[in-house]
């Protein structure tokens, strides 16, 4: 239940954060929640990647189908994609990654803040 509520808490402030700001917003919102509420590395991963992923995926087929393919089309035959739904799905795989590594790096930064107040205070050699 808890990997499910992450996924969710990336997705809505992703999608939020990217109402306002630039694309690179989705890091830093995978990068917060997972330091905020974090679990082990691989979960990590894989609660960014499906929360960034989803919404990079359904961004990019709603606005691929409100501008009528156009822009779509031109850019998969420039970046010699062949077809609009490969460009669809790279898009999504590229933030997909990009929300899995902030997502990983917010759940680390969590467990490293938490070892280091653990031992304030004790002698190490």
């Amino acid at each position: 239940m808890r990997f499910i509520i992450q996924i969710g808490l990336i997705a809505l402030a992703c999608f939020l954060a990217e109402m306002i700001f630039p694309w690179w917003t989705a890091a830093v919102s995978a990068f917060i929640v997972m330091a905020v509420y974090p679990n082990s590395g691989f979960r990590s991963f894989l609660s960014g990647f499906l929360g960034v992923g989803l919404v990079w995926l359904f961004a990019s087929i709603y606005f691929s189908a409100t501008t009528g393919h156009i822009l779509t089309e031109k850019v998969a035959d420039l970046m010699q994609l062949g077809r609009p739904g490969v460009l669809i799905v790279v898009t999504a795989f590229v933030g997909a990654v990009i929300g899995g590594m902030a997502a990983m790096s917010g759940s680390q930064l969590n467990r490293f803040l938490k070892t280091e107040n653990r031992n304030k205070g004790r002698y190490h050699s």
